[in-house]
């Protein structure tokens, strides 16, 4: 229905508006597949909102088919997701059961029966195919089925006896299960408790090199790292190695973590260490040498990477993310909000900012202060160029003045005006003092008049 017709039916305040997201939609109910493989190991997705499970094998340890289904259900209900199953000897059959169907049940070889009185709709046919029987008045299965068989395919296509076929056992089915991705983990248990930090060095080299063969087979690079010490004595002790590019260098992972290995407290010992992998990236292949140039030049963008990323990894372990920060470009034409800072393990936008992204293509100083800082300026005429300022007490004759250059808040934003958006029209001019420096003021006219300020300074 019309969101208004359904705004005025639900309660006023209870309505609530969510954008359709089939991406999500999807994704979640992947998930949900994976969970019910808790029952049996070979479930798939039925999009928009089914799923399929093949429980042949597996309803005995349940209690047989009725508990099954009542778990199953149970299990869906538990995350607020209401459904309905059935289970029957062919996907077809149970498809249609469950969405239209009164036995939840259908034992082999009676399909035929359960799904007569069911309508045409429960054979998935395609769109021309059920206007094709609509037009005869055919509307349920067992109709269908009294029409000659080789007759059908002429009239209403062949998918019509597919599907029949299908839901009776006549055609083979495919699933495409749904498969998890094992862990990328590995660990070294020792035989006792030991205190001796050459071991345990030894120990941590070795479950960092079973790591590789793993990330080598995905196609892979960690970005993330959890080592766990299990201690005789007391809690584990986790180390967490955080990368700013996907690597499977052991030797460099191992620089990262030593450092950290050697602030630990062993306790009367560590019994175990083992390394699970929990955020990966795509290494894509590299060409490293080609026979017409030298091995040197086709590698030296690449190994300039390599070594800032390291350095890079080597500084965030020792000060933390929060520390070493970077630069993204917004759009924005107020100079104090066209830059922000982040985090260098925050994931770089897709695509990539340019490096004129929000920024104007005019001259903007090296240096942009925290805050204007208010000044006093002796101009030629009112609007005209500055020919002497006072700043921190100190005064300036100004030799050259190039401006105004006019600068207000983002058009995008509305007339609404918030305290995070509100700004007032600015006119911005770039002087140069007797003394050969150059500063970028900016003034701005309000209710007391016209007031000025330094926001700037070109190192």
């Amino acid at each position: 229905m019309a969101l208004a017709e359904a705004g005025a039916i639900l309660p006023r305040g209870n309505a609530r508006v969510i954008d359709h997201t089939p991406r999500r939609d999807r994704a979640a109910l992947r998930r949900l597949a994976e969970r019910m493989q808790r029952f049996t190991p070979i479930t798939a997705v039925d999009e928009p909102d089914g799923l399929l499970l093949d429980i042949r094998g597996c309803a005995h340890l349940f209690g047989g088919e009725h508990a099954l289904r009542r778990r199953v259900i149970e299990s869906l209900r538990t995350l607020g997701v209401s459904a309905r199953a059935a289970i029957a000897s062919t996907v077809g059959c149970a498809w249609a059961v469950s969405r239209y169907g009164e036995d939840p049940i259908v034992s082999e070889g009676c399909e035929r029966t359960a799904m007569e009185p069911l309508p045409i709709e429960a054979l998935q046919l395609s769109e021309e195919s059920g206007l094709g029987l609509m037009e005869l008045s055919v509307e349920r299965i067992g109709q269908l089925l009294e029409l000659p068989r080789s007759a059908l395919p002429a009239r209403f296509g062949a998918d019509v006896l597919c599907r029949l076929d299908e839901a009776f056992g006549g055609a083979v089915e495919f699933i495409e299960p749904v498969t998890i991705e094992t862990p990328i983990e590995a660990q070294c248990v020792f035989e006792g408790p030991t205190t001796r930090v050459d071991a345990v060095e030894l120990a941590t080299r070795q479950v960092i090199g079973k790591l590789v063969p793993l990330l080598l087979a995905r196609e892979c690079g960690l970005t993330r790292l959890e080592l766990v010490y299990a201690r005789s004595d007391l809690p584990p002790e986790l180390i967490l190695i955080p990368l700013t590019r996907p690597s499977r260098d052991p030797k460099h992972v191992w620089s990262l973590v030593r450092p950290r290995l050697e602030r630990i407290n062993l306790g009367f010992g560590v019994c175990g260490v083992s390394a699970s992998v929990t955020r990966v990236g795509l290494l894509r292949h590299e060409q490293v040498s080609m026979p017409e140039m030298s091995a040197e030049d086709a590698s030296n963008n690449a190994h300039d990477e390599v070594i800032f990323s390291e350095m890079l990894d080597a500084i965030v372990n020792r000060c933390g993310p929060e520390r070493v920060r970077r630069f993204e470009c917004v759009d924005s034409h107020v100079p104090e909000r066209s830059v922000r800072s982040c985090s260098v393990l925050d994931p770089v936008p897709t695509p990539a900012p340019s490096p004129t992204t929000g920024h104007t293509l005019n001259d903007r100083p090296t240096l942009l202060l925290d805050r204007p800082e208010t000044i006093q300026v002796i101009a030629l005429t009112p609007d005209g160029p500055v020919s002497r300022l006072t700043w921190n007490g100190e005064e300036f004759a100004i030799v050259r003045c190039v401006g105004p250059e006019r600068i207000e808040r983002e058009w995008w934003f509305g007339r609404e005006q918030t305290p995070t958006t509100a700004v007032d029209p600015r006119d911005y001019f770039k002087v140069q003092t007797e003394h050969g420096r150059w500063l970028w003021l900016f003034r701005r006219h309000t209710s007391q008049g016209v007031c000025w300020f330094v926001h700037g300074v070109w190192a």
